[in-house]
């Protein structure tokens, strides 16, 4: 009962301005110079206060709203980022339900259409978990996102069923 009043919460979070993204910088490691944020999603629950990372992931999944919390994240960190200057780049995680969603290409380039960011400014993450789910289709949608101008970055890889070929094989910027 209680996770699905926490699931009620988080749908009405999304609308009442309960979320926000907290940019964490990335920086090139022999100059030091900042080459883009890292969106991170953060939820300040009125009563419960800050809930931790994972427990939003979760319960998004669990209430069926991680297409939609995902594509909050996605359209809010693009329009942040239309702001920031030069060519500083923006990071969004996707989860593997949304990455692998056969619209999942179109919606980036729409939100990348009516947010303003130019494709090359932003980097879709996903993680070695996402590709071994579905590696066809992830493979596939990676090629449609990249063919966008959109960058790919690879999070979370080296676990203990680690393909070294998929550093090859997809097209990871």
């Amino acid at each position: 009962r209680e996770r699905r009043a926490m699931g009620e919460d988080l749908r009405n979070a999304m609308t009442n301005g309960q979320l926000s993204l907290f940019y964490q910088v990335q920086t090139v490691v022999a100059t030091g110079a900042v080459s883009g944020y890292e969106a991170l999603l953060r939820w300040e629950h009125p009563v419960r206060g800050s809930v931790p990372p994972a427990e939003i992931r979760d319960l998004a999944y669990e209430n069926g709203l991680i297409i939609e919390l995902g594509e909050w994240v996605l359209d809010q960190a693009c329009r942040a980022a239309t702001g920031w200057d030069g060519d500083v780049r923006v990071a969004v995680g996707m989860s593997a339900s949304q990455f692998l969603l056969p619209r999942f290409a179109d919606t980036v380039q729409a939100t990348l259409a009516r947010t303003g960011l130019p494709a090359g400014r932003l980097v879709i993450e996903v993680t070695e978990a996402t590709i071994q789910r579905d590696r066809p289709r992830a493979l596939a949608m990676a090629r449609k996102v990249h063919a966008l101008g959109v960058r790919l970055a690879l999070d979370e890889f080296g676990g203990p069923k680690s393909v070294l070929s998929m550093l090859c094989e997809f097209p990871f910027d």
